[in-house]
């Protein structure tokens, strides 16, 4: 329900373009109006309208830097949250490849075709694999909960000199 949607991050991309534009347009505008109220002839010398209208651009400038902010503000927060997804699916990946290690591991062992390997001529060595396997799997799943379980109750200390 909090995810930010694609839709409305590329909104801000848009609005962000259209406030900068909006930002060079009200920059010029004030250096028009800046020049009518210092103009060499003195025709408008104590207007002000001119002067309203140069702090009209100012307020509009700090509106415009504003909204500017929000826009980059929800385009890092949608940047945060794709990266924790990421983060959360490689632990994920992560985890199941330390779970999975050890029946490879075995496999690979009882694999080899070696002609000196006792367990495979013996007739308990199929089921010595899977009793290994399950153990050393268990061993792995309790290791892993533990991890979990318990990485959620230390404290972030920082080690000073190793």
């Amino acid at each position: 329900a909090n995810e930010p949607q694609e839709r409305l991050v590329r909104l801000s991309v848009r609005l962000k373009t259209r406030l900068n534009q909006i930002r060079r347009f009200n920059w010029d505008a004030r250096g028009v109006f800046l020049q009518l109220h210092q103009d060499m002839y003195g025709v408008l010398n104590g207007s002000t309208r001119v002067q309203t209208l140069i702090d009209s651009t100012i307020q509009v400038e700090k509106e415009t830097d504003a909204y500017m902010a929000k826009c980059v503000g929800l385009q890092q927060m949608y940047s945060d949250f794709q990266q924790q997804k990421i983060n959360s699916t490689l632990n994920a990946l992560t985890n199941l490849t330390f779970a999975l290690m050890p029946f490879s591991a075995l496999t690979g062992l009882w694999g080899m075709n070696f002609e000196n390997m006792p367990e495979l001529s013996l007739e308990w060595g199929y089921g010595m694999f899977w009793a290994l396997a399950v153990v050393i799997q268990v061993l792995v799943w309790v290791y892993i909960y533990r991890e979990v379980l318990f990485a959620s109750r230390k404290p972030n200390r920082l080690r000073l000199g190793g």
